[in-house]
């Protein structure tokens, strides 16, 4: 819908299948759209999300309804103070600057009044390196916190600081390099047989005794099995209605199979799928 589209401003609204607004556009004469809005619902058609857009497509604001667990920090100050304050359907501003980054947060209860903020400080690389946290509307502070990146080391250290500026904690962390989080070459990304192949070197140079057999899964596919004995690698879907659905390794043609057929269903990381619980 949207107001008369004479020789004036305009909005525009847009609604999804289950006729709840999803955008809205603020539009000048002319058809440019000088500002929008985004609206995002939970599974109980609840607004739990919103986004709104400069004239270029880019977030300025995002406004989150109900539980921002940051917000929890201001709750226990104004509690000790004796402030008492309704947090039901609260709702959290988040402010992004002209780079796309976080620099301000908001915590606004129902009826309007906003009782906490952290500001984000950044460096010229974008890099995080301090928060302050504030109670409003006094501004008073009741956490800091202060970053310190060594893009050389990759170190990283964090500095937290209390309400009357006291040092609070202080964590220093490194990335370990590849190769001391391996034994051997780093397995390749995705590639199971790599990770497989380090595991069962443990085992042989461990000497580990095995009990019983186990089962180390190499397969590509999942498997089926059939009362005949035979193996057919597929893509398992679902079991539904006594039947097996499922494609055949490297097609994308969906088959069905009745279970009275099938012996064993195995994934391709050797968990068996059926007989089980279906």
């Amino acid at each position: 819908m949207a107001t008369e589209r004479g020789e004036q401003d305009y909005l525009q609204v847009f609604f999804n299948d289950l006729k709840l607004p999803v955008l809205k556009e603020w539009v000048q004469t002319g058809g440019t759209v000088i500002k929008s809005e985004i609206l995002e619902y939970d599974l109980e058609k609840k607004l739990v999300r919103r986004y709104v857009l400069d004239e270029n497509k880019q977030a300025r604001e995002i406004i989150q309804f109900g539980v921002e667990p940051w917000s929890f920090e201001f709750r226990k100050v104004i509690s000790k103070v004796g402030t008492r304050l309704d947090y039901t359907e609260q709702r959290s501003h988040f402010s992004v600057d002209d780079e796309n980054r976080i620099n301000l947060v908001q915590f606004i209860t129902v009826g309007g009044h906003a009782y906490g903020e952290i500001q984000f400080y950044y460096d010229h690389l974008s890099m995080l390196i301090g928060e302050n946290w504030r109670t409003l509307p006094d501004r008073k502070s009741v956490r800091k916190f202060a970053y310190a990146y060594d893009l050389l080391s990759r170190e990283r250290e964090i500095w937290e600081y209390g309400s009357s500026g006291e040092e609070i904690s202080h964590v220093s962390m490194s990335f370990a390099d590849q190769d001391s989080l391996y034994k051997y070459p780093a397995p390749r990304t995705g590639n199971r047989l790599d990770e497989v192949a380090l595991i069962l070197d443990d085992i042989k140079s461990l000497d580990i005794i095995i009990p019983e057999f186990v089962f180390i899964p190499k397969y590509e596919y999942d498997i089926i099995i059939l009362l005949t004995g035979e193996r057919i690698d597929i893509d398992f879907i679902a079991i539904q209605n006594r039947n097996v659905q499922f494609s055949l390794a490297g097609t994308d043609e969906k088959l069905s199979l009745p279970l009275v057929r099938v012996s064993t269903i195995i994934n391709k990381f050797g968990e068996k799928i059926f007989p089980g619980k279906f």
